[in-house]
């Protein structure tokens, strides 16, 4: 989400290469700020693959992506495969999107795709049904709630990241003009939090 809301934003001002550039340090800056969990640098590394693949002439392969991912933060910190849920859960509900949600989407057949529901289901399905062996075994419990939680939430998410980039880029010119973005990202995260303890 961040790298196309950079490049989509810089394109206008530089050529691709110089925006990707400078969306990879914008990247790099929200890993460090992030704390650097697994899933952020999976997900950091495969956008930044996406992104390099065409400036190289070669077509970008999610399941190719999945595995170059894996092979550098494993060779930079081999103990993470093993020791490391968060590595584990993010790969896994990752490889069941790919893998298992073209089948589920098979099965759901509707033309009636209101406020993106189906794929929402579908994505949220196809990542819960991977992970929740692993959720069982490490924490001893299931959510009967965790779906439709998700389905909820996971159309808010791409909307509030792109206002705390707008919110971000304003503030840099004037912070009482960036409070206008802000407080409609307040009410998105106001909405999610209260549904995250809502169903917890």
């Amino acid at each position: 989400i961040i790298m196309n809301y950079t490049v989509s934003f810089l394109i206008n001002f530089f050529k691709k290469p110089k925006a990707l550039i400078f969306s990879f340090f914008l990247i790099t800056c929200f890993v460090l700020l992030a704390g650097g969990e697994a899933a952020i640098v999976r997900a950091a590394i495969m956008s930044a693959v996406s992104a390099i693949a065409p400036l190289i002439g070669r077509i970008y392969k999610p399941r190719n992506a999945i595995a170059l991912t894996a092979l550098i933060m494993t060779l930079v910190n081999p103990t993470i495969i093993a020791y490391d849920i968060g590595f584990q859960l993010s790969f896994l509900a990752l490889i069941g999107i790919i893998y298992l949600k073209p089948l589920i989407e098979k099965l759901i057949k509707t033309q009636n795709n209101t406020l993106n529901w189906r794929e929402n289901l579908t994505t949220t399905l196809s990542a819960q049904i991977i992970v929740t062996p692993l959720i069982i075994f490490y924490f001893k419990i299931f959510s009967i709630t965790a779906l439709l939680a998700n389905m909820l939430i996971l159309p808010l998410v791409p909307l509030t990241t792109g206002l705390g980039f707008l919110i971000a880029s304003l503030g840099i010119f004037s912070l009482k003009i960036a409070l206008i973005p802000a407080w409609l990202a307040y009410i998105f995260l106001k909405t999610e939090i209260s549904l995250i303890k809502l169903f917890g």
